[in-house]
């Protein structure tokens, strides 16, 4: 039998919920990749997270708004 932790909380979790986001926005800073004409970092390879329901909802519950206020333009 295989168990599942979530990677933010680390609580057991029975579904998986998948967090992906570009490896250079990781925080660790072991990425280093390319950077654009602005000097920006870039990357193409993505990186992944296994969430419990809870954590995924609070990551991407904050994403969402962020995405609504630059809509806006706030």
């Amino acid at each position: 039998m295989i168990k599942n932790y979530c990677d933010c909380c680390g609580k057991e979790i029975l579904k998986i919920y998948k967090f992906k986001y570009l490896c250079h926005l990781d925080s660790s800073g072991k990425w280093r990749g390319y950077t654009d004409i602005d000097g920006e970092p870039v990357s193409g390879r993505e990186e992944s997270k296994d969430l419990c329901l809870r954590c995924y909802n609070k990551i991407i519950g904050k994403a969402v708004r962020k995405f609504t206020d630059e809509q806006r333009g706030y």
